[in-house]
């Protein structure tokens, strides 16, 4: 690999689980150009014995990417880090899935890394990669967007790379959404993908801070968010058309609003979801913050998650 040479890194359990990642990567990696870093986590005492078995495991992997779906990969044993030296507090001990998270991100961001791709969990919900424990922490650490894939039952086929041709933009008005917008239309671009912008209208709200008591939204208050709503998508979407892009917009209206979402990504037979984990702060009826796990543990297909340092 050059110096200029694009990298993804795949964080990988040694699960069928987890290398359900590998189409999505390896069919980013040939939209991109890109070398596939396989990489897994040990823990800082762990024996030459073991070290030698991820490696092997790891090696073996890439020689199948290599021949079955012509992609680059290349091998990757970390050491976790057992104090949170990085993005914490120096001497405060980390807890193992913190710890592998920590060495992901710090990987990540030492040798430049364009993506992360992982799947949303792996062995079990006692393994050190599933969602809300290693992936969580990574999703708040990485310097760079994770796109999540959710695994399946069956090896996944290494020689039927994934693509993304039809993109679901969630917004809600807000800069850091639109900023990821704007990284996902880059991302798109390799397969001169056709986006979707939805704005999704919760049909109940808080009613006030005290109570918290989700009161159902009258009629004409639905009629007038959703007028707001056509306009605000059009206005966002028109310069974008005017760049050769294919872009659609649709408000969508519904409870709850992850639900919302992952319908109209399953009828539209969309490829991928991109989403922001914070939105707008405070009380709203939109805070990505607040339905991108729900969407991320259900959704039919990859999500591309853009942190909040995006």
């Amino acid at each position: 690999m050059t110096q200029n040479t694009p990298s993804i890194l795949v964080p990988l359990d040694g699960s069928l689980a987890g290398e359900h990642a590998l189409p999505a990567a390896i069919g980013v990696a040939r939209a991109m150009g890109a070398v596939l870093q396989l990489a897994h986590v040990v823990p800082t005492r762990a024996n030459s014995t073991e070290r030698q078995h991820w490696l092997t495991y790891l090696t073996d992997l890439a020689q199948r990417i290599q021949s079955q779906a012509g992609v680059l990969a290349e091998p990757t044993v970390l050491e976790d880090i057992e104090h949170t030296h990085h993005h914490g507090e120096p001497g405060v001990v980390a807890s193992p899935r913190r710890a592998v998270a920590h060495a992901l991100a710090a990987a990540a961001e030492r040798t430049g890394v364009q993506l992360v791709m992982m799947t949303t969990h792996g062995r079990s919900d006692l393994s050190r990669f599933w969602l809300g424990s290693v992936t969580e922490h990574l999703i708040h650490h990485a310097p760079e967007p994770i796109l999540l894939v959710q695994p399946g039952a069956s090896a996944p086929d290494l020689a039927a790379p994934l693509e993304f041709r039809r993109i679901l933009v969630p917004l809600d008005g807000s800069q850091p959404a639109e900023q990821t917008l704007e990284r996902t239309i880059a991302f798109g671009r390799r397969w001169n993908a056709a986006y979707a912008l939805i704005q999704a209208i919760d049909l109940q709200f808080e009613e006030a801070i005290a109570t918290l008591a989700p009161v159902p939204m009258s009629q004409s208050e639905v009629d007038t968010e959703a007028a707001q709503s056509r306009v605000y998508l059009e206005q966002i979407a028109q310069p974008l058309r005017t760049q050769g892009l294919e872009v659609t917009t649709e408000v969508l209206r519904g409870t709850p609003l992850a639900n919302v979402i992952l319908n109209y990504a399953a009828e539209q037979h969309m490829d991928l979801i991109a989403i922001k984990t914070h939105g707008r702060s405070g009380f709203t009826r939109l805070v990505l913050g607040s339905i991108a796990d729900k969407v991320l543990r259900a959704a039919p297909v990859p999500v591309l998650l853009h942190g909040p340092t995006v």
